[in-house]
């Protein structure tokens, strides 16, 4: 399958990393992500200020409000695939992209949605991020793991090719993460240089409300 025809196939297949307008109701089959509900309430996902030494941009995830009954998997996936797309839309292609998900907070029972989400969600989405989203993935890594994330990697692993594996990393503490992310590009409530992530989250709502043109346009 060429490059197009996964676009196409998976916009028509699936609507959980297309959709993301950031003024709609996420419950309507055409609408996006309601930013109000979601973005500023359950999570944050955006691009960190500076860049890896390589010049790899940094895409960091992690959830604020870690209520189970707030959590949503396919708005997950929107979310991750609307900083992406931003990004690529204001500063162009990268080196590469470097995904850092803090899963602090994170319990078991958030893995039950992702199974109750069904496989062909997961599969569809780990087959876009691998051969269809605009990007060069370098790096996912997870920080704070959680005790069963070997059921997540269970979960997931006959779902994707093995060069997902490849720059798979997981790492129990912050110090095991900086081997391969200075400490200087990650936000100052990490250590960082950067600014914090309650800064980064309001510059993303900003960012989106001031783009959701942006998003209509992208997912026709």
């Amino acid at each position: 399958m060429n490059w197009w025809n996964l676009i196409f196939t998976l916009k028509a297949t699936t609507n959980e990393g297309q959709d993301h307008d950031a003024n709609a109701e996420s419950n309507n089959k055409h609408a996006y992500v309601n930013l109000n509900s979601y973005l500023f309430i359950r999570g944050l996902a955006t691009c960190l200020p500076k860049k890896t030494p390589e010049s790899y941009t940094i895409i960091f995830l992690k959830l604020i409000n870690i209520d189970v009954d707030n959590f949503n998997f396919i708005e997950q996936i929107k979310y991750l695939h609307m900083a992406c797309m931003l990004q690529l839309y204001q500063e162009g292609t990268s080196t590469g992209h470097v995904f850092v998900a803090d899963l602090k907070g994170v319990v078991f029972t958030h893995l039950t949605k992702v199974i109750l989400a069904g496989p062909i969600v997961l599969k569809n989405f780990l087959q876009y991020l691998q051969e269809g989203m605009s990007i060069r993935l370098k790096g996912l890594h997870f920080i704070n793991i959680a005790p069963f994330m070997d059921k997540i990697l269970a979960l997931v692993k006959p779902l994707k090719k093995m060069e997902l594996l490849d720059v798979l990393y997981l790492h129990n503490t912050l110090d095991e993460l900086v081997k391969f992310i200075p400490l200087e590009c990650l936000p100052a409530n990490y250590g960082g240089f950067t600014e914090d992530t309650s800064k980064l989250h309001e510059r993303a709502k900003d960012k989106y409300f001031t783009n959701s043109t942006f998003f209509e346009w992208e997912d026709k």
